[in-house]
């Protein structure tokens, strides 16, 4: 999971932003 997502680990905001925008789609 870490290597499919680094950004998550690296940024964690930006995950949030991910998980946000998936919702709204």
């Amino acid at each position: 999971m870490l290597l499919n997502n680094p950004s998550r680990h690296s940024n964690p905001k930006a995950s949030v932003i991910l998980k946000e925008t998936t919702n709204q789609n």
